[in-house]
């Protein structure tokens, strides 16, 4: 079976693993069909026994991502922070987190995986910094460059005569918007905690500190960026109140954000970071390797998805972030639905004229993990899917295990938004559960840490590892890589693609003029299905070669050549079909 998937690799049209190398580049953006693999450092893999992820971990797997056939890593903040919500409040912009490592470590590990064909694109964090980052502190102070960095104002005096927050603006992690300095005897804006003060970015001084910033981590070598909070960048300033839909006033969605939440000024500034990273890649002769910017987004509204792209001419990022898989689809999602959803965002989200890039996130730092949202039965069948389609793969580290959501008490959670909760909205408020560490072996602590790991390991990874998953070719890690593989192909890179579903089976066509047809069949339905192909595809082939199949899947020798014209699968199965060359 290997040999022959192998042979038909080799007649796919394989392309080398230099495909993620930009210095390779045959015209086409290095990430163009990228698999982009966020990476959590706390929980990958800890070097020095304290119990924490860390650089030097990561360079201690490197060959891990290279045989998972990534194309570039992101990782989540490594700046240097007071670590009030886990790196995201930042006091240096230009320095590494000791718990994480030093700027010579990062500069390793750039250059270990840029060897292995492997960029780096950097969690960006433009909308706040920590309340201890020396920017707010000279401003708080009073200091005259620095009075206007962040969103200060005076509030409003109340009927008694008693200071008050200048509006009902309310913080993404409960309470006001708003708390008051007592140096400055003024509030300050934080979208998210006290101690993450929003920066102004109707400052040009401000957006010309985040452009050095940019700046700093292209030299250091990186790939491109993931931009977070982008919603957040800029708040209306006319101050006034949002609308109130309660019940409770302090809850971030009982309000309609108006006011707060992608005001024309946010897209205004993204478009000024694209413009600056393009003219500075062009001033420094690097248009050889262009940089990836990925904004988070979590807006439903197409005509708002289609701004965050911008136009050919003035794009405001590579794409957002599709965040519709988490935010839309669950276990019970059919065939029909994931047609649709997949269908609307190339059609509607993405503008017209075909030089948008698609992406498919199912998982990330934020979320429930994908085995856990949905079921272990659709690990196989999401990742398939996922990279089968055309565009840019975002997969969560773990997922490609199928790793289960760690098991965290709120007496041992650390998330501050998991705490800040009300205990009622514990398990779905707190983010601990999907920050569990790597399991690597069934060994002490999975072999992720020769301490005690900063979060408890999930439950099950004793049999789900690392290790035993590489020797069972029949485990989502396996199919993982193949699939991987198949992406190299020049059908899967620039072939057209077709989603479409029959009953209870999605199919996504993969096709181009001379090139083999690729097509993946997925019954999404809880019983057994049988589809013909050529009821969707009347031109298929008659019969084609199984190239992979979900793990319940019955696959023998026997049935590696299939009749398209009557394919049964059990519930919740899939195979990849391919064409082969005659």
């Amino acid at each position: 079976m290997l040999l022959k998937c192998a042979l038909l690799i080799a007649a796919l049209g394989c392309l080398n693993t230099s495909y993620g190398n930009p210095s390779k580049s045959t015209g086409t953006p290095w990430y163009s069909n990228a698999i982009v693999y966020e990476l959590y450092p706390r929980s990958f893999q800890d070097s020095n026994g304290d119990g924490v992820g860390d650089l030097n971990g990561i360079i201690q797997r490197a060959d891990y991502l290279a045989q998972l056939g990534i194309d570039a890593i992101w990782l989540n903040p490594i700046y240097k922070s007071p670590d009030k919500d886990f790196g995201y409040d930042i006091n240096n912009f230009e320095d590494i987190q000791p718990l994480f490592g030093t700027l010579n470590d990062f500069k390793k590990l750039v250059e270990v995986l840029d060897s292995k064909g492997i960029g780096v694109i950097m969690d960006f964090v433009p909308n706040h910094s920590s309340d201890e980052h020396p920017w707010f502190v000279k401003s708080a102070n009073g200091e005259k460059d620095y009075l206007d960095y962040y969103v200060w104002h005076d509030g409003k005096i109340d009927q008694n005569g008693n200071r008050q927050p200048p509006n009902n603006w309310t913080s993404m992690f409960g309470g006001s918007m708003w708390t008051f300095n007592d140096k400055r005897q003024k509030y300050y804006l934080h979208q998210f905690l006290p101690q993450q003060p929003d920066l102004n970015f109707r400052n040009p001084k401000v957006v010309q500190e985040m452009q050095n910033v940019l700046k700093f981590w292209m030299n250091m070598g990186v790939r491109g960026f993931r931009i977070d909070a982008v919603s957040s960048l800029v708040e209306s300033d006319t101050f006034e109140d949002e609308p109130f839909i309660g019940p409770d006033p302090n809850n971030y969605g009982e309000y309609n954000h108006t006011m707060t939440i992608e005001q024309p000024g946010t897209f205004d500034v993204l478009q000024g970071f694209m413009e600056f990273l393009e003219s500075y890649t062009k001033e420094n002769n690097r248009t050889s390797a262009p940089k990836l910017v990925m904004t988070e987004n979590y807006n439903k509204h197409y005509d708002v998805i289609q701004k965050y792209y911008g136009s050919k001419d003035k794009p405001r990022s590579t794409f957002p972030m599709n965040m519709f898989w988490i935010m839309e689809m669950g276990v019970g999602s059919n065939a029909s639905q994931w047609a649709n959803i997949i269908n609307e965002w190339n059609n509607q989200a993405m503008p017209s004229g075909g030089w948008s890039i698609a992406n498919w996130v199912l998982g990330n730092h934020d979320q429930l993990r994908m085995s856990g949202r949905f079921s272990p039965e659709h690990v196989d069948l999401l990742h398939m899917l996922q990279l089968s389609l055309k565009g840019v793969a975002i997969v969560y580290y773990g997922d490609e295990l199928g790793l289960e959501n760690s098991q965290v008490r709120r007496d041992q959670a650390l998330d501050p938004q998991g705490l800040r909760a009300d205990p009622k909205d514990f398990w779905w408020r707190d983010r601990d559960f999907c920050r569990g560490p790597m399991p690597w072996n069934n060994k002490s602590n999975a072999d992720f840490t020769k301490g005690t790991p900063w979060l408890p390991l999930a439950p099950d990874y004793w049999k789900n590892n690392v290790e035993s998953q590489s020797a069972n070719l029949r485990s989502h890690l396996s199919l993982f890589r193949k699939m991987a593989e198949l992406r190299r192909t020049d059908v899967m890179k620039t072939g057209d693609c077709d989603v479409t579903s029959d009953g209870q089976v999605l199919l996504v066509y993969r096709s181009s003029p001379k090139k083999p047809t690729i097509v993946t069949v997925l019954n999404l339905g809880l019983f057994q299905e049988t589809v013909d192909l050529k009821n969707t595809r009347p031109s298929i082939s008659g019969a084609m070669t199984i190239y992979a199949a979900s793990g319940n899947f019955p696959l023998t020798e026997e049935s590696e050549r299939m009749n398209t014209t009557r394919i049964t699968l059990p519930p919740l199965s899939g195979i990849v079909l391919a064409e082969t060359l005659v």
